[in-house]
This record gives structure tokens, C-alpha cells and sequence, in this order.
């Protein structure tokens, strides 16, 4: 995007910006005048009651001015108030319009009051305007009969009395004595519809410079539901004694009412309780009726007291609706909207929500919906240790757990265990535990798990799963692993089946030997064949002897798994020439980085004999080699035994005398 294409779009952002809330506001000036029509003389200027009113919703600020007729108005000029502050919507401000005449103002006048208002707050836009017209008649002061009407207060505010009263002062300023026909009256200017007045008494008879006070009389029978607006009323007094009934003598007075906009509503709920989870949601409706003077929109809004509902009830769009004056076609309006409460209250209490329907004077109805939560189980599980170390095999050690209640209610929970190593046992300090809910001080406690580890169980890291449930439920609510590290140890067992052996010179004689891994922990086993006499190390001994595994491989070392045996052979070469020769072999086995050894002992003796024996009966049976023999009861049979060998052994140890 380029810079001019970028800056037509900041430019046109900005307008929509400055414009949006003017498309918002809502201002109506409109102005009316009491009287509308007076005498005056240099002596006596003409007032009249200029009533600048806003029937807008927003505050609106007004700048008045008044304009005259140059051909029509020579010698009369004029001054207006000016309105202080901003007016709400709804209400209405009164100033004054003076109208002065001098010595050559002649005939009538009429003043033009302009009214320009805007917006309160600076939201720009163009001003929305209004006017009223006014005649003032230059007169020259007193003459044989004239009347004059005056009140204190000629606006009256509704007060929501069944009849408003005006006391009017009615003075002869005429010369003469007067008949004074009092009478009320309309005209396009000044008129109500729906409110009649009455004068009482409705003729004085004054003399010169006398007054009577007489009342007006306004009945109001629908109450705060008369129609909301301006009602005017004229008064007209006129001397009927005057002789010049073509134009006798006259005043008037303009009264005027004010009955403030009701905007009230009757609410009705479709539905007036829920039982709800928290954050579960139900439907619900809400029909408004306008039971005002005007027409007004009605805006929806959820209020609960001494909590903060935020996000429970969403209405659906639209949540304001214009409705028109009751009776009208579009008096009444139904609200849609869904009610999802969260868990920041205690399961099991109600919440009571009143649903509102508001103008900007306020509620204009509410009906309250009552929502009984429910609870949801939540938990949260923390260890003290994520890891044990160095366990030793056929040990314990133990670790803490705490559980902390994240639900709404009071719950009872139950530790759980997964991914335990065969043979292991986890037990707890207590079977369950009970909590209060998160929006109490006291929701969490501690509970002890104890680790056994088995005698047999092999070195390095094992893991174990701690979950938190609800008791009686099987759904995990949050789980924790432990780490525990089981010690490393070194043994081992390494069995001989003989220790001493006899051989030929230069032959070489085999040991077996079992070596077996009883740690728990692979590890390699050193191999080595030393000189028993030796005290500084391991010396080679005095004849060759070295290892060798089961396929005849020289081996120095071995590798063995926790549990895992191997048979070796201790390999020595007979070096003796005589008979009778011997050494002493050391025959260690070690493991690697470690104290842990086993040593045997063994000897080699040369013997260079052919040894041989041979069996034959003397008297064999029917088969050769076989001697049948039957013996009574404590019978014995007496055999001989021949050497066949080249040496003479003796009887004893099985040794027997050459033949």
C-alpha cells in the first residue's frame, strides 16, 4: 500500500471515528413562549417566559438569539438570557425575553427567539435548531380601561396530583371600573389535548387599582400517564364594561404544564428459576410492555446485589428496543437471553439476577430470576519433592502431598497411584481427606505417601504417578509424578568347584568358576590371577594361569546384568617337572570401581602317573563282568582290588597294592 492510499484510509478511520458517536446522540430542542403576545410602553417593558426544552435522551447545550423586523419593528429592540449549563434529556430550562419600546415605537412587533443546540460533551456535529415568535404592541401606558393578567409562575412541573392549580392575579389598570370576563381559550400556538382548565370565579368586578386573585384550575385524570410533553393553556381576560366592545379592553396569559416522560414497563420472565452447574447454560426469555406516556427504548441489563455477575447472562442482539407509546403497535418487545454461571459462588447457594429493562431515567421494570448453583469437582495436587534420590533396595523413604480443594463445594478426595514398579508398595498416611471449597481460607491439607522399594529392585530411576479423585469417583482430577532414584549396589558371588587339581608337566589345568552379578546394577568384573605370597598388588604367580570363557576365548574381564551368571575357567599351565611339584594360585575376581571382590585359593601339583584299575570277577555268572552273588540274612562277601598301575598306592583313601 502506498503513502497516499495509506493516508486516506487513516483520514477516512478518523471521520468514522469522529462521527460514530453523533450517529449515537439524540437531541430535540424545542422552545415555547408565555405570553405570546403583550403590550408595552417606554415605561413598561414586555417579559415574556422563553422555555427552551430537550426532548432528546442526551444532554444538549443551546445558544438563544432573537432577531426583529426592521420595516415592522422601529424603536422596539430586545435581550434574551442565555441558558446555564447543559440540559438532560427530558427536561427544560426557562429564561427571559425582554422587549423594550421608546417614544416612537408604534404598532406591533414581532421578536423571533432562535434556539441552536448541540450536543453536551463536545461530539461534534451539525447543531439542531428551533424557534418561536413573539408580538409585542407598543402602547402608550394606562387609558379609561384596561386588565392585567400575572402569576408567579407561570411553567408548572406535574407533580402527580389529580388536578394543578394556577393563581391568577387580575388587577384594573384602567381609569374606570371594570367587568372582567375571565375565560380559558386555545390557539395554534397554545392548546392540550387531552387536559381541559377551568377558571373560578370567571368574572371580578374591579375598581380602578383594585386585584382578585381567581384559580385555574387543571384536571388531570390519567395521572403520571397523561401524555409527557408541554400542555398550554391560555387565559383571556376582557373588560366587557368597555365601550369600545370592537376592541375593549384585554390581556391574556399563557399557562403551561409540563408532564415529564414516564418510561415504566411491565417485565414478565418465561422462566423464574434454573438449577445450574457452573458454567452450564440455560435458556430464558424476558417480554416488556410499555406501561409509560411516551414512546422510549429500553435497554436490557443483568444486576445482582453484592456480586459481580460479569459474563453469567448474555442477552441476545438486539439488547435495546425502541417501543412505542402504549396502545401503539410496537408497545411490547420480548428479550431472548442465556443465563451460564461460573464457580465464583458457593456450591448450593441461589443467586438472585434481576433482569432489568431501563431508560435513562432509570429501571423502568425488573423481574428476578433465581439460579441455585451446583457444584464442580476440581483439585489441585502439589508434591513437596518432584524426585528421591538414592533409595537404598529394601527401603522406604516418604514424601508429602498436598491437595488443594479448586471446586465450589466441600469434597471429600482419594490419592491414587499409577505406573508402579512391580514389586513396589506405596501406602498413604490416610485413606481421604476433606476439604472446603476454594472460597475458603481452610481448602487445602496434606496427606504422607511412604515409598517401600523392593530388596531386589535394580538400580536407577523409577517413576511413580500420584492422582487426586473424588472419593467414590475413578476420573483423575490432576496427577503428579515422582521420580525415585534407587540406589546403586555393587556384590557378587563367585563359586570354585575345586581348588586343587593335578597335572602333566606343560599340560593345562581348567577351574571352573560361576561368577554371578547380585547388585542391582550392570557392572564389569575384573579378572585377575595373582601371586598369593605377594603382598604390594597382584603379581603374576609362579606358573602361567590366565582366563578363559566357555568357547576357549581368553577373557580379562566380564559384563554382567543385575542377576546375570557366567561360568569362566581359571587356565594354568602345569610347569613343574617333578612330581609333586605345586604352586599356589590367588584367583580374584573384582568389580570394577569398587571394594567388591571374591579370592580363592587353589593349587596345581604335578603328577606324572598313569593311573588304571580293572574289575573282574573270579567266579563271573552267566554273563561276563557279572558277579551273581545270594546272601542269607547278615551274609558278606569279600572281594579283591588290583592295581594296575605304575606306582604303589596303599590302602588307604581308596589306595590299593599292585597285583
Amino acid at each position: 500500500m502506498n503513502r497516499r492510499v495509506s493516508a486516506r484510509l487513516l483520514v477516512a478511520i478518523l471521520v468514522l471515528t469522529v462521527l460514530s458517536p453523533l450517529a449515537a446522540a439524540n437531541i430535540e430542542p424545542r422552545l415555547t413562549a408565555s405570553p405570546m403576545a403583550q403590550e408595552a410602553d417606554a415605561d413598561n417593558p414586555a417579559e415574556y417566559d422563553i422555555t427552551v426544552h430537550n426532548d432528546g435522551d442526551d444532554d444538549m447545550l443551546v445558544t438563544l438569539s432573537t432577531q426583529q423586523d426592521a420595516s415592522d419593528c422601529n424603536g422596539f429592540s430586545s435581550s434574551i438570557e442565555q441558558v446555564s449549563g447543559s440540559i438532560e434529556g427530558g427536561q427544560s430550562e426557562t429564561v427571559t425575553l425582554t422587549v423594550m419600546v421608546n417614544e416612537q415605537a408604534d404598532g406591533d412587533c414581532e421578536t423571533t427567539v432562535f434556539a441552536s443546540a448541540t450536543v453536551s460533551g463536545g461530539a461534534p456535529g451539525t447543531p439542531k435548531n428551533d424557534d418561536i415568535t413573539v408580538t409585542t404592541t407598543a402602547g402608550d401606558g394606562g387609558g379609561l380601561y384596561a386588565v392585567k393578567l400575572t402569576t408567579d409562575d407561570i411553567n408548572k412541573e406535574y407533580d402527580g396530583e389529580d388536578e394543578v392549580v394556577w393563581d391568577i392575579e387580575v388587577e384594573n389598570t384602567g381609569e374606570q371600573q371594570a367587568n372582567v370576563q375571565l375565560e380559558m381559550t386555545s390557539d395554534n400556538d397554545c392548546e392540550s389535548d387531552e387536559l381541559t382548565a377551568t377558571v373560578d370565579p370567571a368574572l371580578v368586578n374591579l375598581d380602578s387599582g383594585d386585584k382578585e386573585t381567581v384559580e385555574v384550575t387543571i384536571e388531570v385524570p390519567d395521572g403520571q400517564s397523561t401524555e409527557a410533553g408541554e400542555h398550554c393553556f391560555l387565559i383571556v381576560a376582557t373588560v366587557t364594561n368597555d365601550p369600545n366592545q370592537a376592541d375593549a379592553a384585554s390581556d391574556n396569559l399563557t399557562l403551561s404544564l409540563s408532564v415529564p416522560e414516564l418510561k415504566e414497563c411491565d417485565g414478565d420472565l418465561s422462566t423464574s428459576a434454573h438449577n445450574l452447574d457452573p458454567f452450564e447454560s440455560a435458556e430464558n426469555s424476558f417480554e416488556v410492555e410499555n406501561i409509560g406516556n411516551t414512546a422510549w427504548t429500553v435497554q436490557m441489563q443483568a444486576v445482582a446485589n453484592g456480586m459481580d455477575i460479569t459474563g453469567w447472562v448474555e442477552f441476545d442482539s438486539p439488547q435495546s428496543k425502541l417501543l412505542s407509546k402504549p396502545g401503539g403497535t410496537e408497545d411490547s418487545h420480548t428479550f431472548t437471553f442465556s443465563i451460564t454461571p461460573d464457580d465464583t459462588v458457593e456450591a448450593g447457594m441461589q443467586v438472585e439476577i434481576r433482569i432489568q429493562g431501563r431508560s435513562n431515567q432509570g429501571v423502568g421494570c425488573e423481574q428476578t430470576v433465581i439460579v441455585t448453583i451446583g457444584q464442580i469437582h476440581d483439585a489441585k495436587l502439589t508434591l513437596s519433592s518432584s524426585r528421591l534420590s538414592n533409595v537404598e533396595p529394601g527401603s522406604s523413604d516418604s514424601i508429602t502431598l498436598t491437595i488443594e480443594n479448586k471446586g465450589n463445594g466441600l469434597d471429600t478426595f482419594s490419592l491414587t497411584t499409577s505406573a508402579i514398579p512391580e514389586g513396589w508398595q506405596v501406602s498413604f498416611s490416610q485413606s481421604s481427606i476433606t476439604l472446603n471449597s476454594r472460597h475458603d481460607s481452610d481448602n487445602t491439607g496434606s496427606v504422607t505417601a511412604t515409598i517401600n522399594v523392593p530388596a531386589d529392585a535394580l538400580a536407577g530411576d523409577n517413576t511413580v504417578t500420584f492422582g487426586v479423585t473424588v472419593s467414590g469417583s475413578t476420573t483423575v482430577l490432576d496427577s503428579k509424578s515422582l521420580t525415585v532414584s534407587v540406589a546403586a549396589r555393587h556384590a557378587l558371588t563367585a563359586d570354585i568347584l575345586s581348588t586343587q587339581q593335578t597335572g602333566r608337566s606343560g599340560q593345562v589345568v581348567q577351574f571352573p568358576i560361576d561368577v554371578v552379578n547380585t547388585g542391582n546394577i550392570r557392572d564389569t568384573f575384573k579378572l585377575q590371577v595373582c601371586d598369593p605370597g605377594d603382598q604390594t598388588g597382584c603379581n603374576p604367580p609362579m606358573w602361567a594361569a590366565s582366563y578363559s570363557d566357555m568357547s576357549g576365548n581368553s577373557i580379562t574381564q566380564l559384563v554382567l546384568n543385575p542377576g546375570e551368571s557366567k561360568r569362566v575357567f581359571l587356565d594354568v599351565t602345569v610347569e613343574g617337572e617333578e612330581d609333586a611339584d605345586s604352586v599356589d594360585i590367588l584367583a580374584r575376581v573384582a568389580i570394577f570401581g569398587t571394594t567388591e571382590k571374591v579370592e580363592h585359593s587353589v593349587s596345581v601339583v604335578v603328577s606324572n602317573y598313569d593311573y588304571g584299575m580293572a574289575i573282574s570277577p573270579e567266579m563271573p555268572g552267566q554273563i561276563a563282568g557279572q558277579l551273581d552273588i545270594v546272601l542269607p540274612p547278615g551274609g558278606i562277601l569279600a572281594t579283591a582290588w588290583w592295581n594296575l598301575g605304575n606306582q604303589f598306592l596303599g590302602r588307604e583313601h581308596g589306595k590299593f597294592p599292585r597285583r
